[in-house]
């Protein structure tokens, strides 16, 4: 499921399918940090900062982090070509100020803004050169239907648009309503 996501599937594509359902997914003030060299091919679907967590974590499988934070040693990651997400960057380590307070709770990301996001055990965080968006697990479904159907009408409205024609045309002809059995 994760690669069907990442493979086909912008965070912005993601962002208008959950919109259409009516929740608030992005995380706002998250931006990618690692691997620049590349970084409009890089998406992370996975979860979870400095080289040694991130060495750690791609041992273990982690395909990413996502950090609502701050991050340093970002050559080392960028070696490592390991995609980080995060708030800004540091030159101080992580031990003097993160510790696990807890395990499998959910968490609330931009709690000071006007759309926390409420992240539970088994959401989907999604990243890329955008931003970060988390597809809640219980929707994951919905969402994947939803963008099938957005994405068959931008390639209709993008193909349409390269035949010359307008944009709004393009819409009008394209851009049809969500089917109620989608929602």
């Amino acid at each position: 499921m994760d690669e069907l996501i990442s493979k086909n599937y912008s965070t912005g594509d993601i962002s208008d399918a959950l919109s259409k359902l009516g929740i608030e997914s992005y995380i706002p003030d998250i931006v990618i940090k690692s691997p620049i060299q590349n970084c409009q091919n890089i998406k992370v679907v996975g979860f979870a900062h400095t080289r040694l967590l991130g060495t750690r974590a791609k041992k273990i499988g982690v395909k990413g982090v996502v950090i609502e934070g701050r991050l340093r040693d970002l050559k080392e990651l960028w070696d490592m070509e390991f995609p980080a997400f995060a708030t800004g960057n540091s030159t101080m380590g992580a031990a003097p100020f993160s510790r696990v307070s807890t395990v499998g709770e959910p968490i609330t990301l931009a709690a000071d803004t006007i759309a926390p996001v409420v992240v539970k055990e088994g959401d989907i965080i999604v990243g890329d050169i955008d931003g970060v968006v988390r597809i809640p697990k219980d929707k994951l479904d919905k969402v994947l239907k939803i963008l099938q159907f957005l994405t068959l009408q931008d390639e209709k409205v993008l193909q349409h648009i390269l035949k010359g024609e307008t944009l709004k045309n393009s819409f009008e002809k394209f851009r049809k309503p969500l089917p109620t059995e989608l929602l």
